[in-house]
């Protein structure tokens, strides 16, 4: 049996191009890049968990399983969980074996909670997560824009409004050019902002030099593709377009938000309307975002902005009891 012959192991740092290369044939319409894998797993909080096993089967990594905490909504004994096999390994039980070690290490400790997602076209994901107890908790919708089919012009008007009312958008190096304090302001606004994403628990405020560090040290930060919205040394709010290592046409949204007391006037769709014109003028193709469903008012500007919603993101969650 193949199964007898696949040594599950510690994931070592000699696996990075082996690991990209599998969640890339899990997840072809997402693929990433090894420097962008890389740079996450090297700048996490040292505080917050993270262990990850892989499956091998004559030298190829064909499954993997991880654990750890969520840097956005930590809790000790709360974490993520996440499990890929490629497609010509599955259904012999190889899923199974890596769940039931990730759960050996939840037990020994003594985690509460465990959180997964699973795309609601992926059956066999679905399948598994009702198995083994998960239950539905949130749901992210995935959307996809072409920057090239917007009428830009329509939304003149919108520009000259903010400008009337002293609202300006700079992006990235403009900020930094202009304020020798820019990098902790970006940072104010950034986890003000962010307190406001919907999410199943608070907001945990990440550490200044941890953000700064994910942030500036990004292989894929576009500096003119992360725009400000400004009045005066006021920053009001944010969009960010973040680039793609493997395919040089796509973008993905990182953050679009707006302070409270500063929403309902058009700022958002001002800063996504603009990006997408800087996008459709350097020959990008593709926008790609997630966005909850409880996010109504971004959902509605994506919809106008020409975003087509793809198969949801399904987030589950699992109580944990041990004997």
């Amino acid at each position: 049996m193949i199964t007898k012959n696949i040594n599950i192991r510690t994931f070592k740092s000699l696996d990075y191009p082996e690991l990209v290369k599998l969640n890339n044939l899990v997840f072809p319409e997402l693929p990433s890049g090894l420097q962008e894998f890389r740079h996450w797993d090297e700048n996490r909080d040292e505080k917050h968990f993270l262990y990850r096993i892989v499956a091998e089967y004559k030298g190829e990594i064909i499954g993997m399983a991880e654990i750890g905490h969520d840097a956005y909504m930590f809790h000790p004994d709360k974490y993520y969980c996440a499990l890929q096999v490629i497609p010509d390994y599955r259904n012999m039980g190889l899923g199974s074996r890596l769940y039931q070690r990730i759960l050996k290490k939840l037990q020994e400790r003594a985690a509460l909670l465990l959180r997964a997602e699973v795309k609601e076209d992926r059956q066999e994901g679905l399948r598994f997560a009702k198995k083994h107890g998960f239950t539905k908790e949130i749901e992210e919708w995935e959307a996809r824009a072409n920057p090239k089919e917007l009428d830009y012009k329509k939304y003149d008007g919108l520009f000259t409004k903010l400008r009337v009312k002293g609202i300006e958008i700079v992006n990235l190096e403009d900020v930094l050019e202009h304020s020798r304090n820019a990098k902790r302001e970006l940072y104010l606004l950034d986890q003000t902002l962010a307190k406001d994403v919907p999410q199943p628990e608070p907001f945990t405020p990440m550490p200044f030099e941890i953000w700064e560090k994910k942030l500036f040290n990004a292989p894929n930060l576009l500096p003119r593709a992360f725009l400000v919205a400004k009045k005066g040394d006021e920053l009001l709010g944010l969009h960010s377009f973040w680039a793609s290592e493997v395919r040089p046409k796509d973008l993905y949204i990182g953050m679009t938000g707006v302070k409270r007391e500063w929403r309902n006037r058009g700022i958002a769709k001002a800063l996504k309307v603009q990006n997408m014109k800087w996008a459709s003028d350097n020959g990008y193709e593709q926008i790609i975002t997630w966005n909850n469903s409880k996010n109504v008012e971004i959902l509605k500007i994506n919809n106008e902005l020409g975003f087509v919603e793809q198969p949801a993101w399904i987030g589950f969650k699992k109580e944990l009891q041990w004997n």
